[in-house]
């Protein structure tokens, strides 16, 4: 595959994300969650993302001529390489969380908005990991790996990420200035993990259970912070600063012991 078709397919694959997330967004069919009669938050199934899915995996394997890989092998790196993701995870159910919302699932919350609290987001987490790891460590990763001839995995791993943190510059119109640019350095860091998890697992489903993993204690224990916005930075956000540079040197290590297994030398492939 040449350079020029690989940007032309990572180009229209982030226009098909963004056409779809566009209808997603117009078309949510959202679920009010209340705590005492008081609301919470929203919660979106999704299912607009997963159509979005079936279309891109179809267009990918047709048109495009790009494999997304589905062993049923890999599961291990989910915690040997996305250690950092899962401790994410926990801090978003923990430290990160919103007290409103434990108090609203502990003390306030009926059997009805428990069901739509846990059920809704998990349907919500899996279709957006399935949506954005399909296209941007399926799609994008896996069109890079076909075009690049020289250091292929390190400049596909890269790039592949730094669409990632592209993708979520769409959101400098819907909130404000830092809080993007911070979604952008974190969502790169988390892409090089993301992408170097694919790569040696062969297995699309391990990123996107750790993604959705992620987003999960996310939509659910941040979902009044989520829903009325509340959070908000006025600089760079030296947390996410850190998820950047530790996400890279997780996944250049998980490259460079992948190599060594198959018994090559490179610091740089």
């Amino acid at each position: 595959m040449s350079l020029k078709r690989m940007w032309v397919i990572s180009f229209l694959t982030i226009l098909i994300m963004f056409v779809f997330l566009t209808i997603a967004e117009f078309g949510a069919f959202n679920f009010n969650i209340y705590a005492n009669h008081k609301l919470l938050g929203q919660m979106d199934p999704g299912v607009i993302r997963l159509l979005g899915v079936i279309f891109m995996v179809t267009i990918a394997k047709r048109s495009w001529n790009i494999k997304i890989f589905q062993s049923k092998h890999g599961w291990k790196s989910l915690f040997t390489v996305g250690w950092l993701i899962l401790l994410i995870a926990l801090t978003n159910v923990t430290i990160s969380s919103d007290d409103i919302v434990w108090n609203g699932i502990l003390h306030h919350m009926n059997g009805l908005n428990l069901f739509l609290t846990f059920f809704m987001a998990l349907l919500e987490a899996l279709f957006i990991g399935m949506f954005e790891e399909t296209a941007m460590r399926g799609i994008i990763f896996g069109a890079m790996l076909k075009a690049f001839k020289k250091n292929t995995v390190m400049k596909s791993v890269i790039w592949s990420s730094v669409c990632f943190g592209g993708l979520h510059a769409l959101n400098y119109g819907a909130q404000p200035f830092w809080d993007t640019t911070n979604q952008i350095i974190y969502a790169m860091g988390i892409g090089f993990i993301l992408a170097a998890m694919y790569y040696v697992a062969k297995n699309i489903w391990v990123p996107i259970a750790a993604h959705a993993i992620m987003d999960y204690t996310a939509l659910v224990f941040s979902m009044h912070s989520i829903y009325f916005n509340v959070a908000g930075y006025n600089d760079i956000d030296l947390t996410s600063v850190l998820i950047f540079i530790i996400g890279l040197l997780v996944a250049y290590i998980t490259l460079i012991k992948y190599n060594r297994r198959l018994g090559k030398q490179d610091w740089f492939y």
